[in-house]
């Protein structure tokens, strides 16, 4: 969508300027972890204080992070989004990081919720335990002051509303590869 022709997504490219970063996770996911490193580290729980030898995709990104806050060639970050696949829950939801913020940290993932089915609104939550204060999401609004910082998950099997099909259903399929009589 922010690279395409159309007038919002214009209109959002002139008025912003979007750092995206595809994945932070590399060398885990190449070998099939998703939530690990190669070093058997979460890479999202190392945001607190990350090491340049260990996890120097965090380390990196959270100084590139910190620059932009500081800068004065910006305004610094208005909205931090976090992307994450979540392995219980379906739908997507977000996570925010204080629960005494005010509603208008609510207002962005409102939104994506009203333009999107797939959001759902009523999973969102901006608590954030103290086993969360070491994410990305927390930190960013913490220690750089990003007021809108949230962790979007999305479910890794299915929307909100889906039903499985019950171990006692059964399932029929025309395999004979077309609609004809069957005579050729």
């Amino acid at each position: 969508f922010l690279l395409g022709p159309s007038p919002a997504a214009q209109s959002l490219r002139e008025a912003y300027v979007f750092h995206v970063v595809p994945m932070v996770n590399v060398d885990g996911v190449v070998h099939g972890n998703s939530r690990c490193t190669l070093a058997g580290v979460d890479p999202n729980r190392v945001w607190h204080d990350p090491n340049p030898i260990i996890h120097p995709v965090v380390y990196a990104l959270k100084n590139h992070l910190r620059s932009v806050a500081q800068g004065s060639a910006c305004k610094g970050i208005e909205l931090f989004l976090d992307f994450h696949g979540h392995s219980a829950k379906f739908g997507c939801f977000f996570y925010g990081s204080n629960p005494t913020a005010p509603i208008s940290n609510a207002v962005f993932p409102k939104l994506c919720a009203v333009a999107s089915r797939d959001i759902a609104f009523d999973q969102c939550h901006w608590r954030c335990p103290r086993s969360h204060r070491k994410t990305a999401r927390y930190v960013v609004y913490k220690q750089l002051g990003v007021k809108y910082s949230y962790t979007m998950e999305c479910s890794l099997f299915a929307p909100v509303g889906f039903n499985p099909p019950s171990s006692s259903s059964t399932v029929t399929a025309d395999v004979s590869g077309g609609g004809g009589s069957g005579a050729g």
